[in-house]
């Protein structure tokens, strides 16, 4: 569990791991330079499968996961975000199903969207079998990357988050599309995660960089030069597939340049998609003012 600045939230995660049903387990956290009060919580707890590995300042999420998967002692790793929280039976029943199938080397389960008054926004639907799963990639992610549960012999053979992905989001989608590449994954059908929706993470705020929209992209590239040629940029950075990476992301960089306000337009699309139609047609209407034309012909090969 990588903790920064979850002070509201904090206890109700540690809470929700303590008190599961499967008991023999050990809670590996660090908190990761919060500035609030996310440490001292932490450090309250007194329970003795709590094993913690703070950072003297601030290393980012992705890098704090990969120092904690290193630490694991365990046949199996699951992933529990500090502003999120499990249903007390959700290790137990992924235990289950693990030990059961041993051609199964991933679980992930349903999850829940709520937001910070308790309303449940979203309840999912992923698909339970790995064959639903894995056609939708990389297109759709048809899980909660925070609810998969799998044996560390997966994690020894593939290692962690790329560092390519640092503080630009997207790790996961990458990390775990090549793990489903080799392993089998599925869904339980219960709901046993709860996906904590804040509108003021960084996720949900304007971006001021435009990273997190081409993110997607970048990973889909990587996608599809593993099934063309059995390998992908990140895998050697020393080769031809990396240049081709840098020359691709210097394509959609240049996008960014070239029209100031191509952010803007994304993000409108992303307040509509929320829910948040009042700002997201403010921010239409802006990009309308602005550049008319420009905005026209973007929202139009949007809606094709």
């Amino acid at each position: 569990m990588p903790a920064y600045n979850a002070e509201p939230y904090i206890s109700k995660a540690i809470e929700s791991i303590l008190n599961q049903t499967h008991t023999y387990l050990e809670l590996l956290i660090s908190d990761d330079g919060s500035t609030d009060n996310t440490r001292k919580i932490i450090d309250a707890f007194e329970d003795k499968r709590i094993r913690r590995f703070h950072n003297s300042c601030n290393m980012g999420n992705l890098k704090t996961i990969n120092k904690l998967f290193a630490m694991t002692q365990g046949d199996y790793i699951a992933i529990q975000d500090a502003d999120d929280w499990s249903d007390e039976s959700k290790l137990e029943l992924q235990l289950k199903v693990l030990e059961k199938n041993l051609d199964i080397a991933l679980c992930g389960t349903q999850s829940i969207k709520i937001d910070n008054n308790g309303r449940i926004l979203k309840k999912s639907d992923f698909p339970q079998q790995h064959s639903s799963i894995v056609k939708s990639i990389p297109e759709d992610y048809l899980f909660t990357s925070a609810s998969v549960m799998m044996r560390k012999i997966v994690y020894d053979q593939v290692g962690g988050l790329n560092e390519y992905f640092d503080r630009r989001g997207g790790a996961d989608w990458y990390w775990l599309s090549i793990l489903l590449e080799h392993f089998k994954m599925i869904n339980l059908s219960q709901h046993l995660y709860f996906y904590r929706y804040n509108s003021e993470s960084i996720t949900n705020k304007r971006p001021v960089k435009h990273d997190s929209y081409t993110v997607g992209r970048v990973i889909a590239f990587l996608f599809h030069q593993r099934k063309k040629l059995g390998s992908d940029g990140l895998m050697d950075r020393t080769g031809s597939l990396f240049k081709e990476l840098l020359k691709y992301e210097d394509k959609l960089n240049l996008a960014y340049v070239k029209d100031p306000l191509l952010l803007d337009r994304e993000y409108s699309v992303r307040l509509i998609f929320q829910g948040k139609y009042l700002y997201g047609f403010i921010y239409v209407i802006k990009n309308f003012m602005l550049s008319p034309l420009s905005a026209l012909k973007w929202y139009y090969s949007k809606l094709r």
